[in-house]
């Protein structure tokens, strides 16, 4: 951990005593470690396998995958879609 912790008195206002902590602890899990993000993980937080381009449009599903053209963004979560048909559909058999 290479960053610079800096109190910015610039954003500061009357919070509840514990969101400090509550900051720190969230820029520890999800700025300082690798969680594992499965391709179903992705699917299923883009509104899961029935979800549409009109709701990863709404969730703004592009942003989460560092700005990709939106034609990349829908192809690769129709693939994802598929890739769990496929799947379900082998348990199935």
């Amino acid at each position: 951990m290479d960053a610079v912790w800096m109190i910015d008195f610039a954003t500061s206002c009357d919070m509840p005593l514990c969101n400090d902590l509550a900051k720190l602890e969230v820029a520890l899990l999800f700025e300082y470690t690798i969680l594992p993000v499965t391709p179903d993980m992705l699917l299923f937080f883009a509104g899961g396998p029935e979800s549409t381009e009109a709701d990863w449009r709404k969730l703004n599903v592009r942003d989460w995958l560092g700005g990709v053209p939106e034609e990349v963004m829908f192809n690769l979560l129709k693939e994802l879609q598929k890739r769990y048909q496929e799947v379900t559909a082998s348990w199935a058999e």
